[in-house]
């Protein structure tokens, strides 16, 4: 939640937008999802459609902005940014990024 990068403030400031201040804590769950649906997104608008087919071949080479920042996806197979951090109480503090 607190990783200081552009996605991950664009991230938190749409979901306070949509859900107020006192939405429930973000976490990974709800990042994952947003992170799913940013894919989708991306996915569907260069097939042009929701049908399988379409989507699977557009999903095989794709680049797309996430919370955690930019994902991209060769043959299937996906890089993106990994934190490694460590537990501070109820927080975390990164401790490197790979």
């Amino acid at each position: 939640m607190d990783t200081a990068t552009r996605e991950n403030e664009v991230f938190r400031c749409q979901y306070e937008a949509s859900f107020g201040r006192y939405a429930p804590p973000l976490g990974s769950v709800g990042q994952s999802n947003y992170e799913g649906l940013r894919f989708l997104e991306t996915v569907a608008s260069r097939a042009g459609s929701l049908a399988i087919k379409p989507l699977l071949a557009s999903a095989m080479n794709v680049d797309y902005d996430g919370a955690r920042g930019r994902v991209g996806i060769r043959r299937g197979t996906a890089s993106m940014p990994i934190y490694l951090a460590e537990a501070d109480g109820l927080d975390f503090r990164l401790i490197k990024k790979f």
